[in-house]
């Protein structure tokens, strides 16, 4: 297994919290940057498409299928900007990374 010193070459120590012996402190009610869970209320929805209208983005909807074992590479130019959108969804489990320069943030996602 890797530990985070092993893992600088891909992914700043900045970015693992502390419970994992990363430098990344966030502000959350958990040690490990989780928050504990709560009930899903009413006010927890968003309509459909309202974080992109938020941010002035009208979004250009792909779907791609993956299959096990395959790999799927997307690049996206930010155009000089400094944040970006993303939203997806999956039927299964995913490993996601998302690199800028030598530096990747790596998501993964399990479908329950």
């Amino acid at each position: 297994s890797k530990y985070p010193d092993q893992l600088a070459h891909y992914l700043s120590l900045n970015a693992i919290p502390a419970a994992f012996s990363g430098t990344c402190n966030i502000s959350s009610e958990l040690d490990n940057g989780c928050f504990k869970s709560a009930k899903i209320t009413e006010d927890d929805y968003a309509e459909d498409g309202s974080l992109w209208r938020a941010h002035g983005v009208e979004p250009l909807p792909e779907s791609r299928a993956v299959k096990a074992g395959d790999e799927l590479n997307v690049e996206f130019s930010t155009g000089g900007k400094r944040r970006m959108i993303y939203q997806f969804t999956t039927n299964a489990e995913a490993q996601i990374w998302f690199q800028q320069g030598r530096l990747k943030n790596i998501l993964i996602c399990t479908h329950e």
